[in-house]
């Protein structure tokens, strides 16, 4: 069976990273977070949570480095933004790996 995979692309994001992955996080198989220069606690949050962080320098590029975080991901990638919250009406999560399972992209609601 396929592992899932959280990818996500953060920079200072330490007020919302822990509302994003609180929720969600339990439903992934791992949850890989790539950082493009953090100044605040972003880094060391993600790492709360258990995701594997990664290092790159924003190229000013978007795709470029949501390209590089799915690439970090062990089989199949589900890509969302730390600004994504989720609630009780998404069923746990259940929402989002549907989308997943079926190619949605959520990063950007």
């Amino acid at each position: 069976m396929a592992s899932i995979s959280l990818c996500m692309i953060v920079r200072d994001e330490e007020a919302n990273l822990p509302r994003s992955l609180k929720p969600i996080a339990p439903y992934f198989d791992e949850v890989v977070v790539v950082d493009t220069g953090s100044k605040d606690e972003t880094v060391f949050l993600a790492r709360q949570f258990g995701a594997k962080v990664f290092h790159i320098p924003w190229q000013d590029d978007f795709s470029l480095a949501r390209n590089e975080s799915i690439a970090f991901a062990s089989d199949v990638a589900q890509a969302a933004g730390a600004e994504f919250e989720f609630t009780r009406a998404d069923r746990g999560g259940h929402q989002f790996l549907d989308a997943a399972a079926h190619g949605l992209d959520l990063g950007h609601e």
